[in-house]
């Protein structure tokens, strides 16, 4: 079982769940460098405009550095794809393949989730493994990020 934190909050949500995750937020290199959680999830679903040679991804290689040393997993979250509209959807997945890319060079964990409020967004494990291998990952990685943390 596990619990989605705040920033800040870690801690005390870690007592109550094996699993402790948190959303992207501003500080995100602080959280992973002073609170540890297990899980960062949806970096790439910032309001900020991609530049003309790298998308705003949310990770770079400084953020990557500190969740491998620390333990951090990366989780790519699949059900917020589904609300966004079309243009914007193909940024996101810009994005999460960016991600893909710097998690794998820094060694950075990753997993994938749906995170889906309504069982018409959830997904079959199956297809969620050919869409991130369409997006970078290995087939092993994508296998092994949807599996048990």
């Amino acid at each position: 079982m596990g619990i989605i934190a705040q920033p800040g909050s870690v801690e005390k949500s870690r007592k109550k769940a094996a699993i402790t995750a948190v959303f992207s937020t501003e500080s995100d290199l602080h959280v992973v460098e002073h609170e540890h959680p297990n899980l960062l999830i949806n970096f790439e679903y910032d309001l900020r405009a991609d530049s003309l040679h790298q998308r705003a991804s949310g990770m770079n290689h400084i953020l990557a550095r500190a969740c491998a040393k620390n333990n951090v997993a990366v989780c790519f979250s699949v059900a917020p794809l589904l609300k966004l509209p079309p243009q914007k959807r193909a940024q996101v997945l810009g994005r999460i393949s960016q991600n893909i890319s710097i998690c794998r060079q820094f060694k950075v964990s990753m997993r994938i989730a749906t995170l889906a409020t309504t069982p018409a967004e959830l997904r079959n494990p199956a297809d969620l493994v050919s869409l991130f291998v369409t997006l970078g990952m290995h087939p092993s990685e994508a296998k092994k990020a949807i599996g048990p943390l």
